[in-house]
């Protein structure tokens, strides 16, 4: 063989490693570009998620006690959250300082960080509780914590919203589960 094939030969075999390395880099940051954006538009994150769902039914809540009786939403909430209700002062937040608040929120105590309330000068409540098993120690078996005013959310939760005593000046109103 000749000189001038041997160096043709291993200038494309270094060129071809060369062209092979630069696809696959390219393909990397092609797909490290992908996921970024995908989980910038799909990917938004469960209190920004809450939040919309919150306004949500806080629309659908004026709505009702302005122009009728009862109506229903659809929401889509974070999954495994909780929408609660208090008129107790159970829950710490600055929006629940005003007698009765709504909240949703990540952990079922709503006490947590990840939450959303607003206050209410009215009553407004979830017409159902929700139960945690218990991690008692004891040997019969754990029992039950009971949450009232508290639905543990879904990925798609049908929820009715009703207007009690709506001849009163002093109206409230009922948040249930549709099943």
């Amino acid at each position: 063989m000749n000189k001038k094939a041997e160096e043709s030969t291993s200038y494309l075999g270094g060129k071809t490693i060369n062209v092979i390395l630069g696809v696959v880099v390219a393909l990397f940051i092609v797909f490290v570009i992908g996921r970024f954006v995908y989980s910038y538009v799909q990917g938004e994150n469960d209190l920004q998620k809450a939040g919309k769902q919150i306004q949500n039914v806080l629309e659908k809540i004026d709505y009702v006690r302005e122009d009728r009786i009862s109506d229903s939403i659809t929401i889509y909430p974070p999954v495994d959250w909780y929408l609660k209700s208090d008129d107790e002062g159970d829950i710490k937040d600055t929006q629940c300082l005003m007698g009765s608040c709504l909240c949703i929120c990540e952990i079922v105590s709503c006490n947590g960080e990840n939450r959303i309330c607003k206050g209410f000068d009215y009553k407004v409540e979830i017409d159902e509780s929700y139960f945690q098993q218990g991690t008692s120690g004891n040997i019969a078996g754990a029992g039950f914590q009971d949450y009232p005013n508290t639905i543990k959310l879904k990925s798609i939760e049908r929820l009715r919203i009703d207007k009690i005593n709506p001849a009163s000046e002093e109206d409230s109103i009922r948040i249930r589960r549709i099943e």
